[in-house]
Parts: C-alpha cells; sequence; structure tokens
C-alpha cells in the first residue's frame, strides 16, 4: 500500500501485477509520500495489517484513522485481473516457494476463497475509486497518468509473469464455481467472461446454492492464523 500527499492510494491486490506496478510507483519521490507498507512483513501478521504489502482496502481505512486523515477524501485505486488466470498464478507460486505438493482443490479451499476478494475492494461504506486490468495497463497506467495528473513515465510490459513455474493447471467445475463466487464483482467490472459449468453434479450444485459451500469465507482471521495460513 502508498498513501500520498495527493490524497491517492494505491493498494497491491495480490497476483495482480504487483512487482510491475510497484516498480512504476517507484519514480513517486519518497516527499510526496505519507505512508509506504513493508515489502518483507510476513503475510501470517493478516492481510488486514496496514504493514502488509498486499493488505485490504479495511488495512487503508484503518491506517487512514491512525494518521487522522478522512478516508472520504481520498482516492483508492488497486488492479484486478481475469480470475482463473489469477487463481492458477497464485496456485503455481504457491507451489514454487512453499508447498510444491499443493493440490488445486486443497488451494483455492484454504487459500484463495478464506481471502475473500471483496475486502481487497470493498470495506464499509468505501470502495476502490479507479481499477488498472492486468491485460491493459499500459493504457490504463496512461489514462491514470491524465487522470490525476501524475507525470510519470510509462514503460512496462503488458505480459504479467508469473514467478511460479507455467504449469498446466486444470480447474474442475467445483473450482470454477467458487471462483466464480469469489470474484463476481471483478468478473463484472472488468468484463470478464465467467465460465458456467452447465455439467456440476446435482449435489454440488445444490452446495453451490447453500452458503456454507464458502463457509471458509466467514472464518475470523485469528483462527485462520491460528492454522498457520
Amino acid at each position: 500500500m502508498l498513501i500520498l500527499k495527493s490524497k491517492l492510494i494505491f493498494l497491491e491486490n495480490p497476483k495482480c501485477g504487483s512487482s510491475t506496478l510497484r516498480h512504476y510507483f517507484k519514480q513517486i519521490p519518497d516527499s510526496d509520500r505519507i505512508f509506504k507498507s513493508m515489502e518483507k512483513i510476513n503475510e501470517c501478521s493478516g492481510i488486514h495489517d496496514p504493514n502488509y504489502i498486499h493488505c485490504t482496502l479495511k488495512a487503508a481505512i484503518i491506517k487512514l484513522r491512525e494518521l487522522a486523515l478522512d478516508p472520504d477524501e481520498f482516492t483508492f485505486i488497486c488492479a484486478i485481473r481475469e480470475p482463473y488466470t489469477r487463481v492458477k498464478s497464485a496456485l503455481n507460486y504457491h507451489r514454487v516457494l512453499v508447498n510444491r505438493r499443493m493440490q488445486t482443490d486443497e488451494f483455492i479451499k484454504t487459500r484463495i476463497v478464506t481471502t475473500i476478494a471483496k475486502d481487497y475492494r470493498f470495506f464499509e461504506k468505501y470502495k476502490i475509486h479507479h481499477l488498472i486490468k492486468c491485460e491493459t495497463i499500459n493504457s490504463d497506467l496512461a489514462e491514470l497518468n491524465i487522470q490525476y495528473k501524475l507525470g510519470l513515465t510509462i514503460n512496462l510490459s503488458t505480459k504479467i509473469n508469473s514467478k511460479g513455474f507455467a504449469k498446466p493447471i486444470q480447474l474442475a467445475n467445483e473450482h470454477i464455481a467458487m471462483i466464480n463466487h469469489a470474484y463476481h464483482e471483478d468478473f463484472i467490472d472488468g468484463d470478464y467472461k465467467k465460465i458456467i459449468p452447465d455439467d456440476l453434479p446435482r449435489k454440488v450444485k445444490s452446495r453451490i446454492s447453500n452458503v456454507n459451500i464458502f463457509r471458509w469465507m466467514a472464518t475470523p482471521l485469528d483462527k485462520k492464523q491460528d492454522k498457520g495460513t
């Protein structure tokens, strides 16, 4: 997270070109910054910790209030990415750095769904004002430059590279249903096409209509931390 004196806040949505955008925003001088999250802090500190580099919108509001600043006066900006590609990238990255034996089903249920994608874009009455799509990053940043008079140089690759291996990952119907639910707002606002699995088994369909299929999303953060997530 980067908070600027110009009352702009940039949030680093995980697996949405964060490293690329971080390099871009390095052009902003320290004198124009109010606060910057620490790159090395461990995720287990909590996604709502303002010091965590991939912190949520809730964390941004918390930090502004700590600094006695009015969140209503700030503009919030973050990137989004085609959800299926994003999840596959996250899984590959996890397999490289954490657990190479991690199964797709376990990862989506314990790492993706529990993250609660909405937390990165919505909190209380607040929401992200400006979205950058990874797929059109150059043109979106050009628009950002003009709209907010940033005066930054745009010289980025339009290809968002994952730090993980480009290993093919197959998503089952149940996984697709979970991703569709978790990233619903991203599909809409990014104009991404949802895959609608027509051949879901009856028992899976009934589970999809039941909020219990996403019971992981309601798990309090402290309990997730106790499990080492």
